[in-house]
């Protein structure tokens, strides 16, 4: 008897499993992110962050605002980020220009806004442009910003414009501010009274009475001059250059006591000399 052969086929599996295909995925992504990430650590880690053109905030400050995500320390993502999102609002910023520079770096440009001056209200310092506008508040009064006193402005509201009796002032600070800037004069506070005579008070204690003129550049462009001379003496002056023009170059000025003066009422610049130094600026 003969014996049958078994011509059964056997398949043999050779593919690999769901599960199997799963791991070895999950294995290749993970290696392929390691390397990635290797590779932005290395090569486009924001090191550098340079900023220029901020004087209302620090270095730090702009950072912290545009570095806002994981993302953000890496220049490859900041890049990508700010192409398709503007930047955050910032009240003192007009806007911003960011660039990458190098793989590593970072540049920021900050165009700041022209603010002018500031009015104190309420415990509080609020700053407005050459336009009128307030853009923010401070509990301090900055450095390079006098503050204007004598504004009979009727609404004071953050975002929107002082509203006084005289639109046009703003033309005359803005004026006036840009040419003490001009000059790097240390001015605390601008001064008017109700018939918009201008009085300019000084870091250094000095009062300027400028009184009411159609320009104001010569008389503040021979103002270092003349408080060099009044710090060269060791005492403090009321100065009227309100008669001051390059064709009467001689001004008057009267020693401040501790308790200061105001010389819309106890000065008279055309009372007696005897007890007022003279002085004449080249």
């Amino acid at each position: 008897m003969t014996e049958e052969k078994d011509t059964r086929i056997i398949e043999l599996e050779t593919g690999y499993t769901f599960k199997t295909k799963l791991l070895l995925t999950i294995i290749i992504i993970g290696v392929l992110f390691t390397i990635f990430t290797i590779i932005l650590n290395l090569k486009f880690k924001v090191k550098n962050v340079e900023v220029t053109g901020n004087i209302w905030y620090t270095d730090d400050e702009i950072k912290n605002t545009l570095q806002t995500s994981f993302i953000d320390n890496y220049t490859v993502f900041f890049k990508l980020h700010y192409m398709i999102r503007k930047a955050p609002e910032m009240p003192f910023v007009d806007k911003l220009s960011i660039k990458v520079t190098g793989t590593e770096t970072i540049s920021i440009r900050v165009y700041e806004k022209n603010i002018v001056g500031c009015v104190y209200e309420m415990g509080d310092y609020l700053y407005f442009d050459k336009d009128g506008y307030v853009i923010s508040n401070k509990a301090e009064q900055a450095n390079n910003v006098p503050r204007i006193e004598g504004l009979d402005y009727t609404s004071l509201v953050i975002g929107k414009k002082l509203e006084t009796s005289n639109d046009k002032i703003f033309n005359v600070i803005l004026s006036l501010t840009q040419n003490i800037d001009k000059q790097k004069l240390q001015v605390d506070a601008i001064v008017f009274d109700q018939n918009f005579e201008i009085t300019i008070q000084c870091t250094d204690g000095n009062v300027v009475y400028l009184g009411k003129n159609n320009r104001y550049d010569e008389v503040i462009q021979a103002l270092p001059n003349i408080l060099k001379a009044a710090e060269e003496k060791k005492t403090l002056y009321w100065i009227d250059m309100s008669g001051f023009s390059r064709d009467n170059t001689t001004i008057l000025a009267k020693f401040l006591n501790s308790d200061g003066i105001d010389p819309s009422h106890s000065i008279d610049p055309d009372g007696e000399k005897d007890d007022e130094p003279e002085t004449k600026t080249e």
